[in-house]
């Protein structure tokens, strides 16, 4: 009974999700964007349903129009990247990103870290769609049912080369905008930082041959061992979590 209850609340989530995802692109049905999300709740009753695999799934259906192989590549991308562990209830996986990220833009954009320090801003409070949807929620901003250049590349950038794809994508975005962001107060940071990725990755490429890939790695050149960067800070990340816990444990032993 408990079961079914547990499953019959997953599925008003997955339906409610749906049903506000893709208002424009006729092409996504609904029923069967729901079925690819319903099954893959039953496959991995571990994590069952986070909001934003929508976004994922319904992206990857734009691609394939088929919803097995739709199904088949959303459960390869959430093993591949390690993605259980950021739809986990504790959201280990999640918070490593945000600490990463964080420190990544200390080190390139050390003026802009410190602004958003003085206005109190997180990335927690503005990343988690970015990671959690790899930036597919900017096709809420799509009109027509292609799915866009920039999107495409980007995603194609993130299976070839994982989380560093998106931290590289951040950064340029707030490279791009680091003036315009440097005059903002808290509200306004959110606000353009929320809605900009999803206006700029929604946009056709009038030059396809500067794809998002490529553009993201030329203003990103200096950029070229953050990957070892990114290792360390997820050592980094890892080690500060063991000393506190350790901490914690010996003041609870006390």
């Amino acid at each position: 009974m408990q079961d079914s209850k547990m499953i019959q609340n997953v599925e008003e989530v997955i339906n409610m999700d749906v049903q506000r995802s893709f208002t424009k692109i006729k092409t996504v049905d609904p029923q069967i964007l729901i079925g690819i999300l319903k099954t893959y709740a039953l496959y991995n009753p571990q994590i069952e349903y986070c909001q934003g695999m929508n976004f994922v799934a319904g992206f990857l259906y734009l691609i394939f129009r088929d919803e097995e192989k739709s199904f088949k590549a959303l459960q390869e991308i959430i093993e591949v990247n390690d993605m259980a562990e950021m739809f986990n209830p504790s959201l280990p996986k999640l918070k490593l990103l945000f600490y990463q990220l964080d420190r990544l833009l200390n080190i390139y954009l050390p003026q802009l870290h410190t602004h958003f320090k003085d206005e109190m801003v997180n990335s927690s409070y503005y990343s988690s769609p970015w990671f959690i949807t790899i930036f597919t929620n900017s096709l809420q901003q799509q009109e027509d049912d292609l799915v866009g250049d920039r999107i495409l590349s980007l995603f194609d950038y993130f299976l070839t080369s994982g989380w560093k794809a998106i931290f590289k994508m951040s950064l340029f975005l707030m490279k791009a905008h680091e003036q315009e962001l440097m005059s903002m107060s808290f509200e306004n940071i959110l606000n353009f930082i929320s809605e900009r990725p999803k206006q700029l990755l929604a946009e056709r490429d009038h030059t396809p041959e500067e794809s998002m890939h490529k553009q993201i790695k030329r203003a990103t050149k200096e950029m070229r061992h953050i990957q070892f960067t990114i290792e360390r800070l997820e050592q980094e990340f890892r080690d500060s979590l063991e000393a506190s816990n350790h901490q914690n444990n010996k003041k609870a032993s006390q």
